[in-house]
């Protein structure tokens, strides 16, 4: 990891010098992410020094869509979010991502074209996920499955029906970010054909 690339300091999210700095893709606020003023960029070193204490680091991975993915049978998808499939969501993921009204604000804004997905089994929703298709990308968010569900092959379903589903959008080649402790599903990717693009690391106020 490069000790001095620049950090968001709104975010703390650490970024290479070949990512546009104009906005920062976590804050989305580009006031946000550049300092006022024309400041300098911090460093990790500075926000090391001042506090900000790491709280993750993410890969970003990328993958062509060669058209061998296809919807899943007992996938619902919709061009727009509900309050309920947010509340459904965000009960799945549990933690720090649990705030179903918190994520119905943030992706009942998303602009381009949208895919909410959602995998039935036996009667039951079991898995939801977002696709958002832009400059032949197709972005693959908020990915989750049903605690009680998992371990049944569904996570691999949902990501092949967002794929398949940019790719009839339009899109040529998907994306999405992991953690990097998160083995499983870094291993699912991979073998869905999705590469390590770059990382990134994301740190926390003092305080917060």
């Amino acid at each position: 990891m490069d000790r001095d690339l620049p950090i968001c300091r709104t975010c703390g999210v650490q970024y290479p010098a070949s990512v546009d700095r104009e906005r920062c893709p976590i804050c989305a606020d580009e006031r946000q992410w550049v300092p006022p003023g024309g400041q300098r960029w911090s460093t990790l070193a500075e926000l090391t020094a001042a506090g900000w204490s790491l709280d993750n680091e993410s890969l970003v991975m990328v993958a062509p869509l060669d058209g061998n993915t296809v919807v899943d049978p007992h996938a619902t998808l919709a061009p727009r979010v509900t309050e309920a499939w947010a509340l459904a969501n965000a009960a799945s993921y549990g933690g720090v991502k649990s705030n179903a009204e918190h994520l119905y604000a943030i992706v009942s804004r998303i602009r381009p074209t949208a895919t909410f997905a959602t995998l039935t089994e036996d009667g039951e929703d079991v898995a939801w996920g977002i696709g958002v298709t832009e400059r032949g990308f197709v972005v693959l968010q908020d990915l989750v499955v049903h605690p009680k569900a998992r371990g049944r092959g569904l996570g691999r379903r949902l990501t092949t029906t967002l794929m398949a589903a940019g790719r009839k959008a339009g899109a040529t080649r998907a994306y999405l970010q992991v953690s990097e402790e998160n083995r499983a599903a870094r291993a699912l990717y991979e073998q869905l054909g999705f590469v390590e693009a770059y990382r990134y690391t994301q740190r926390v106020r003092p305080g917060d």
